[in-house]
């Protein structure tokens, strides 16, 4: 069996997204053999990319939000990746819709 890996999702702003990645510092500090990877909006990939406790920032464009076929590619993406654990940090039904089918 492989690494745990943990999907963080905050689609929101800067300083949410902000606020929220130290959920990835926690759990590194936790269980510092897990992977932490984030989704999050095309915008705030630089601010994530060299942050010390996440291992992957996954881009959601904003600008393909309301394709269905767009969410159902990002789905499969992160289906790929066989999630243990998702965290939802938004609350809005497309983020409730890819937490359950990245598993």
């Amino acid at each position: 069996m492989g690494r745990k890996k943990v999907l963080l999702i905050k689609l929101g702003a800067i300083g949410d997204v902000m606020h929220t990645s130290v959920v990835a510092s926690a759990i590194k500090e936790q269980y510092p053999d897990y992977e932490v990877h984030f989704l999050t909006i095309k915008m705030i990939v630089p601010l994530l990319e060299n942050h010390p406790h996440i291992d992957k920032v996954i881009v959601w464009d904003e600008a393909k939000r309301k394709s269905f076929r767009y969410l159902l590619e990002v789905a499969s993406t992160l289906r790929k990746e066989r999630y243990d654990i998702v965290f939802n940090f938004t609350r809005a039904l497309r983020n409730n819709m890819l937490s359950f089918l990245a598993f």
